[in-house]
């Protein structure tokens, strides 16, 4: 797997890019340096809003798209715009995919006390900090939302009459990590996956080879959408209930996996 322009690699952030625990990166470092070096996208595809993404981005010396909110936006930055099919001034191609924040957080807001839901809007950075593990800075950004809303229910034995009520405006429930997760009827990580390969190969003519690694159902979609599945084991060491004919398991939680599983599909130490 040594020609590098005809790759493409999607990822999950929190528990499998990020550790778990202490939000490092520092053990998929030797698989990112390599991806740098051969110049092979590294796209993010995560629940995270467009200032964390963006963060990250600039802590790892990345260009490239992200795929932000759990597929409601991919943001396609001004230096790689030119790959993707876009010539634009603005800092960011913006493609929306997910629904308008405000209707996301209004819903939830008529839903709160039925079905004992609190949202990052109804929480100060503060409460997000200590529920995330996040720094307040990072919190701040956590809650700059676009098009979803995380929230966490009070009695999960709601769950099934909370799917039915939003489904009927329209909208669903997907789960992560940490919070479940109000976005768009029609939005998906994997869709978002879809959309920009096919930006990427009509722009280019080139018919990318794509990975994609993550660790939780919600990643699903995602890994279904590409041409080499990762799944990364959990914190604790088990798996999410993931099945593909052609599933890669990484050995390792988080990062340590995620490298390891790069570094030995591209073949290198």
């Amino acid at each position: 797997m040594s020609d590098s322009p005809h790759y493409i690699v999607f990822t999950d952030l929190d528990a499998t890019l990020l550790d778990h625990e202490t939000y490092s990166h520092s053990a998929a470092q030797p698989a990112i340096d390599y991806l740098i070096r051969e110049e092979i996208p590294l796209v993010f595809v995560t629940s995270k809003t467009q200032p964390e993404a963006v963060k990250l981005q600039e802590k790892l010396g990345l260009c490239a798209p992200f795929i932000v909110e759990n597929g409601g936006a991919i943001f396609i930055p001004r230096c790689c715009s030119r790959f993707y099919g876009a010539d634009h001034e603005a800092d960011y191609e913006v493609i929306t995919l997910g629904a308008a924040y405000d209707a996301c957080t209004n819903l939830l807001d008529n839903l709160k006390t039925r079905f004992r839901l609190r949202g990052f809007s109804h929480m100060h950075h503060d409460e997000v900090a200590e529920r995330t593990g996040l720094q307040s800075e990072s919190a701040v950004m956590a809650k700059t939302r676009y098009c979803s809303e995380p929230f966490i229910m009070e009695d999960e034995s709601l769950l099934d009459d909370l799917i039915a009520a939003v489904s009927a405006e329209g909208f669903m429930i997907t789960k992560g990590g940490r919070f479940y997760h109000l976005i768009g009827r029609n939005q998906s990580k994997g869709s978002a996956v879809e959309a920009l390969l096919e930006r990427a190969e009509a722009s280019t003519g080139i018919r990318f080879r794509s990975i994609a690694l993550g660790d939780s159902e919600n990643d699903f979609s995602m890994l279904q959408s590409v041409d080499i599945p990762v799944l990364i084991p959990k914190h604790d060491g088990s798996y999410a209930a993931i099945s593909l004919p052609n599933l890669i398991k990484a050995p390792y939680p988080g990062p340590r996996g995620w490298n390891a599983v790069l570094q030995e599909l591209f073949g290198v130490a």
